[in-house]
C-alpha cells in the first residue's frame, strides 16, 4: 500500500462517476450507454490502473469531516475507496469517489457469467452489457438485506481481506474476480452507549449488537503481517493522522500495525464484553486495559 503513495495515480473524476454506484443507483449512466462510449465500472477502472483498495464502514454518528478528508487523502494519492451503502452515499456525496459494496457483488457476478457463456458457446459479452442486465433483473443485486442487518459479509469483502500473498490465493481471488483490500476503516454500533440510555428498549440494544464490522476488523487484523505492506486495521479515528503521516512518509512498518492490529481486538474484546455482561446481567464480567506505564518493580 505504501507504493501507491511513492508512485501516485491520478484519478480521472469523470471516468470515476461512471461507475459510482450508491445503494440502488445503476453505475452505468443512460446517456452513456445511448452515446455508446467505453465505460467500466469503477472496479474495473481501479483494476486497470492496478489500484490498492482500503474499505471503509463507518456507524453514523462517526460520519465525520475527517472521516471524509481521509477518505479523499487515500484516493488522491492512489488508494482506491470501496464501502458499504450508507458510508458509501455519505463519501460520494462529499466528492470522494467509492464503490459500494453491491458494485463488487456485480462485478464478481459478470467474471461468472462470462465463464458461463464461454462454456455454453454462446460468445463473448460485454462486462457492462452483463451488469446492466444484472441490475435490470435484480436492482438490489450485492444490496444490503434483512433492514441493512447484512452489508458486509459477503465473499466479495472478507476475501479480499483475507486473502495471502501465495500464488494459490491470487489464482481464487483472480477466477472469482475479487479485489484485495490493503486498509479497513470500521466504527463499530455504539452497543454499551445504548445499553446506558434507559429509554433504549431490549430490540433496541440488541439491534445494536455490530456483526458486520467485527467480522472486518477480526479479518484485517489478522493480516496485519500478510503480504508485502500488511493489512491495516483501524477502529478509531483518532488515530487517522498517525496512520495518513505514516502513509506520506513511507514509514507504516510491521510493529506499528501489530500496534493498530493488538489495538482493533482489545476494542473488540471489550465490545463483546459489554454484550455478555449485558446478557449474562451481571454474570459476565470483564474489562481490556491498555498499558500506560512499565513499572521498575
Amino acid at each position: 500500500l505504501s507504493a501507491a503513495f511513492t508512485n501516485s495515480m491520478e484519478l480521472v473524476n469523470e471516468k470515476l462517476a461512471v461507475g459510482l454506484c450508491c445503494g440502488k443507483e445503476i453505475c452505468y449512466t443512460e446517456k452513456l450507454y445511448k452515446q455508446g462510449k467505453a465505460f467500466k465500472s469503477a472496479k474495473e477502472e481501479l483494476q486497470m490502473q492496478n489500484q490498492p483498495l482500503a474499505f471503509f464502514s463507518v456507524y453514523d454518528a462517526d460520519k465525520t469531516d475527517q472521516v471524509r478528508e481521509f477518505a479523499r487523502f487515500l484516493v488522491n494519492h492512489g488508494i482506491g475507496i470501496a464501502s458499504s451503502g450508507g458510508t458509501c452515499r455519505f463519501l460520494t456525496k462529499g466528492g470522494v469517489p467509492a464503490i459500494d459494496v453491491s458494485q463488487l457483488v456485480i462485478d464478481s457476478q459478470v467474471v461468472l457469467l462470462q465463464k458461463v457463456l464461454r462454456q455454453l458457446g454462446q460468445g463473448e459479452l460485454k462486462s457492462e452489457e452483463i451488469a446492466i442486465a444484472l441490475r435490470a433483473a435484480d436492482p438490489n443485486l450485492g444490496g444490503e438485506i434483512l433492514g441493512g442487518r447484512v452489508k458486509t459479509l459477503r465473499p466479495e469483502v472478507l476475501a479480499g481481506i483475507l486473502a495471502q500473498d501465495n500464488p494459490n490465493d491470487s489464482r481464487q481471488m483472480d477466477e472469482a474476480g475479487y479485489r484485495v483490500f490493503n486498509l479497513v476503516f470500521v466504527t463499530l454500533y455504539p452497543f454499551a452507549r445504548v445499553v446506558a440510555d434507559p429509554s433504549s428498549t431490549h430490540a433496541k440494544i440488541v439491534e445494536n449488537i455490530d456483526v458486520g464490522g467485527v467480522n472486518l476488523l477480526h479479518a484485517c487484523s489478522k493480516g496485519y503481517d500478510r503480504g508485502t505492506d500488511g493489512r491495516i486495521p483501524i477502529c478509531d479515528a483518532a488515530d487517522i493522522p498517525e496512520v495518513m503521516h505514516r502513509l506520506q512518509n513511507n514509514s507504516l512498518d510491521k510493529q506499528y500495525l501489530r500496534d493498530l492490529a493488538a489495538k482493533a481486538q482489545a476494542h473488540l474484546a471489550n465490545y463483546h464484553v459489554a454484550i455478555s455482561e449485558y446478557f449474562g446481567q451481571g454474570e459476565y464480567v470483564g474489562w481490556v486495559g491498555e498499558r500506560v506505564q512499565r513499572l521498575g518493580y
